[in-house]
Parts: structure tokens; C-alpha cells; sequence
């Protein structure tokens, strides 16, 4: 009996033991980076627009210095092992135009692509066109370009980095 009773007790204790193993915790894996960088433009000048012979060619203005673009990525999507349950918060960048149009900015990424949105301030510059009225004129006769400051606006967009990736977008206003 008591061989019985200390072989319940070891059977017991070896499966105690074993149903109370803690698990493992895994060190999450660091993020890596995007680099997303090209040129913002904005046609603000459309006396440019056309070649001598009265063909259109289109020619986009840098947008101002300083102009602002904001990236948003979802917390969730930053997370390596992400709980449904939990409210993550937006993880925000931004970058801002330089002089001569161009952008850049590193985000944080993993080897699995996601999706960052892209908001866009708003700027004021003049928007330079031909005078609708006729004592406008240059002295060949010609209308006058004349300036008018104007808002410029633009919808919000979406970018998809990887780590590693160099993505370049171009956007204009």
C-alpha cells in the first residue's frame, strides 16, 4: 500500500510539474527601416505651360520649403505579436519639403509589407495665370499674367514599406 500510495504521489508530482511550465517568452524582434523620399510639386504657374508654337507642355513648381507631410502607421501593424484585444495608438512621422522639392523620411518596418497613410498640409502661394481682362495686356497684346494667392489642398495618400525598402513617391498638388 504504501509502494501504491508513493507511486500516485510521484505520478502526481511528475504531472504537476510538467502541466506548470512556464512558457518561454520570446524577445521581440526589432524593427528595421523604410526610407520613403521624392519630390512634391504643384502646378501654381501656368503662363509656363506652353511652348512658343501654342503646344501645351506642363511644367509643375517645387512645392514651398518647409511644407509638411505626416506619415501615420497603425501601432498594430509595428506590433511582431499583436493582440486584437488591444487599442494600439498611431505611431506618427513626418518629414517636410526642402527647397528644391525633394523629401525624405526613415519609418520603422518589418520584412512583412504595411501600409503607412500619407496626409499633406495645406500651403498658400501665388497662382500665377493669363489676365481675363482685356486692359491686362502685355505690350505685344498678349493677356498679362497675374498673380492670386491661393490654397492648395491635397487628398490624403497611402505608401507601402518594407524593411529595407528605398520607396520613392512623387506627389503633387
Amino acid at each position: 500500500m504504501k509502494k501504491f500510495i508513493i507511486g500516485i504521489f510521484s505520478t502526481t508530482m511528475l504531472i504537476a510539474a510538467a502541466t506548470s511550465c512556464k512558457k518561454e517568452e520570446q524577445t521581440p524582434r526589432e524593427a528595421g527601416s523604410a526610407t520613403v523620399k521624392g519630390m512634391v510639386r504643384v502646378n501654381s504657374d501656368v503662363t509656363n505651360d506652353t511652348l512658343s508654337d501654342g503646344s501645351p507642355d506642363l511644367k509643375w513648381e517645387n512645392a514651398p520649403s518647409g511644407t509638411k507631410l505626416t506619415f501615420i502607421i497603425n501601432g498594430y501593424d509595428l506590433d511582431p505579436n499583436p493582440d486584437p484585444t488591444y487599442n494600439y495608438k498611431n505611431e506618427i512621422y513626418s518629414a517636410s519639403v526642402g527647397g528644391d522639392g525633394s523629401y525624405s523620411v526613415s519609418l520603422p518596418a518589418y520584412e512583412t509589407p504595411i501600409t503607412a497613410s500619407v496626409q499633406f498640409d495645406d500651403f498658400e502661394t501665388d497662382f500665377v495665370d493669363y489676365s481675363n481682362d482685356p486692359a491686362d495686356t502685355t505690350a505685344n497684346g498678349n493677356p498679362a499674367p497675374v498673380g492670386e494667392r491661393t490654397v492648395f489642398s491635397r487628398a490624403d495618400a497611402t505608401v507601402t514599406i518594407y524593411d529595407g525598402a528605398v520607396v520613392i513617391e512623387d506627389y503633387q498638388y
